[in-house]
């Protein structure tokens, strides 16, 4: 006869208390994939990536697709859903950050500059 190994048992109260991620609305990635878009014409930018977790979500953009990211675009977690943060990294410097994802992207007003390939 052969020896049983014990069952694991696994409480699905610690799966469900998990706490879901901060994303991205559809209004605010129309907002970022505009400004990226223009970006991306004008050949300054060639890749993005979007990371989520529990307390931020994050839209990195790169000049290639094996560099670090360029800007990162996060937004962050709050207690309440009405007053979020967001702000926008360069490296690991803080750029700028507001109260609205449209504040934020202001920053990215600037006029474009031609970019020879």
């Amino acid at each position: 006869m052969t020896e049983q190994t014990p069952a694991t048992v696994y409480r699905l109260n610690d799966y469900r208390k998990r706490k879901k991620p901060t994303c991205f609305s559809r209004q605010e990635l129309y907002l970022l994939l505009s400004v990226y878009s223009r970006r991306v014409i004008s050949g300054e930018w060639k890749a993005y990536a979007i990371d989520l977790d529990p307390t931020k979500a994050q839209f990195s953009i790169f000049t290639n697709a094996h560099a670090q990211p360029l800007f990162q675009v996060v937004k962050l977690a709050s207690a309440s859903k009405r007053n979020r943060r967001y702000a926008i990294l360069k490296g690991a410097t803080k750029v700028t950050q507001a109260d609205t994802l449209a504040q934020a992207l202001a920053y990215f007003s600037r006029p474009l500059k031609v970019v020879s390939s």
